[in-house]
């Protein structure tokens, strides 16, 4: 439903279709039965246990602040502990850190999913017969359809569907699709759930398969995993039945342009200027930089900003399984890797790029038996290298870089293993995300050898846990 609908529509009609968006699961409301909400719904140590009330009635939807530490904002005001406030449709509400709104379940021409389905089934169908056929209204009034529904049915048919819109807010940086349930989004760095749904699996599918055509990747039932780049640097993954055991699985990680770069770092608190202007000299004098950090940290999107100091003269080739990076360099040579019946991995693809005579190596992601040939060219004269690393600190960076070489089949002892690491790595730059969504540098540590077997650190910015 949209606003409007939704205004026209008593509110004892939305008995068991009103749901609060935002918590762990979605909170289902029931006419005059109260639902409390707290620390049980939120993943946030600043909601209280009992933090706030909703209900809703024939005059519409409440909240009220149960005296929690934090309190309880709507529409940005603070609410009075222990009052009832009117939650008008569209506002959000706050519970401490956390961001709520109310979610109504769809319906598109009083039909439900299954019956929606049906229906561009039958479109379909009688495309496929002509497909030349005029789409206006009359076209789609002999399947059933309103004509306020007509976009969205289009979109469905020809196009993306629910995903269109959400592609096309720059406020979100994430889209992650489960089968026919919501859609999940990342904006401004807190994930959400949206009221957008597929009607069936097979239309997600068929929507998986459009998203995948213009990058000439192929995704079926023997070979139900995909990774790719799509034309915007935007990045995809999708996975198929039986893999995903709960429906075809669709995530798509925007490219966000306007973050790569230190100075929007520093604008948004993620980095001191300072520390910036240190972090572009070493990148120019041809120091090797690991970035770590979990998922969603930032990892790739610093990666790209510290790569923009790298000198214009200088020779640089790129590796990625899916090309992400967008820099501002003339002699750039940028390689992906393939997936298939031939597939070439980032090893393949670094032993190769040795040979193409590169004054700097961007490697998107370290995370294969690629370690064991990045380390050596690094101790062999190629130095310069920018990378990143799935790890939450400095030491255990150099811990799985140790695991992912022994992974190799390298025989060697683990002395010689730590030697070829210390040798290699200069500065590792920690990132992270905090619980409001902002990323910011955690620390900067400079690997300045071994001394008894053991990393000697020296710790630039931050000082959390190495």
């Amino acid at each position: 439903m949209n606003a409007i609908e939704i205004e026209q529509t008593s509110f004892a009609a939305l008995n068991g279709q009103v749901c609060i968006q935002g918590a762990s699961a979605p909170i289902m409301l029931s006419m005059e039965v109260p639902a409390v909400m707290g620390s049980d719904d939120f993943e946030s140590p600043y909601v209280d246990k009992q933090h706030a009330e909703i209900k809703l009635d024939h005059e519409g939807i409440w909240l009220r602040d149960l005296g929690s530490k934090n309190g309880t904002r709507l529409n940005g005001q603070l609410l009075i502990s222990k009052r009832w406030y009117f939650w008008s449709l569209g506002t959000t509400a706050q519970l401490a850190n956390c961001p709520i709104k109310i979610g109504v379940q769809e319906f598109i021409a009083e039909q439900s999913l299954a019956n929606l389905a049906d229906l561009l089934e039958q479109a379909q169908a009688s495309l496929l017969k002509d497909p030349n056929a005029i789409r206006n209204l009359d076209w789609w009034k002999q399947f059933g359809c309103e004509h306020q529904h007509i976009d969205q049915l289009e979109s469905l048919l020809t196009g993306l569907g629910p995903l269109e819109p959400l592609l096309k807010d720059d406020q979100i940086s994430e889209i992650m699709v489960q089968g026919t349930k919501p859609i999940w989004v990342e904006r401004a760095g807190v994930i959400e759930q949206t009221e957008s749904r597929f009607p069936s699996d097979e239309w997600l599918e068929r929507a998986i398969e459009r998203v995948l055509k213009p990058i000439a990747r192929q995704i079926n039932q023997h070979q139900p995993l995909c990774d790719g780049r799509l034309a915007d640097g935007s990045r995809v993954n999708a996975v198929l039945p039986p893999i995903s055991l709960g429906g075809a699985s669709l995530t798509i990680r925007k490219f966000q342009s306007h973050a790569n770069s230190l100075h929007t770092w520093v604008k948004h608190n993620g980095l001191p200027s300072g520390w910036a202007d240190w972090l572009a000299e070493q990148v120019s004098a041809g120091r090797d930089i690991l970035v770590v950090g979990g998922t969603g940290a930032g990892k790739t999107t610093f990666l790209n900003a510290l790569a923009e100091f790298i000198p214009a003269n200088q020779r640089l080739i790129s590796i990625e399984d899916a090309a992400e990076l967008d820099l501002n360099h003339d002699h750039w040579i940028r390689m992906e890797t393939r997936q298939g019946q031939t597939p070439l991995d980032a090893r393949a693809l670094l032993v190769n790029a040795l040979r193409m005579r590169p004054d700097r190596l961007v490697l998107g992601e370290v995370r294969g038996n690629e370690a064991l040939e990045l380390i050596q060219a690094l101790n062999t004269g190629h130095r310069g290298c920018l990378s990143t690393l799935h790890a939450n600190t400095a030491f255990s960076a150099t811990r799985r870089l140790e695991m992912l070489l022994l992974l190799t089949g390298l025989d060697w002892p683990i002395d010689a293993i730590r030697e070829q690491i210390a040798g290699a790595v200069d500065l590792v730059i920690s990132v992270k995300r905090d619980g409001n969504g902002d990323r910011k540098v955690s620390g900067i540590y400079e690997l300045q050898g071994l001394h008894q077997g053991e990393y000697c650190w020296e710790t630039h910015y931050g000082g959390e846990q190495r």
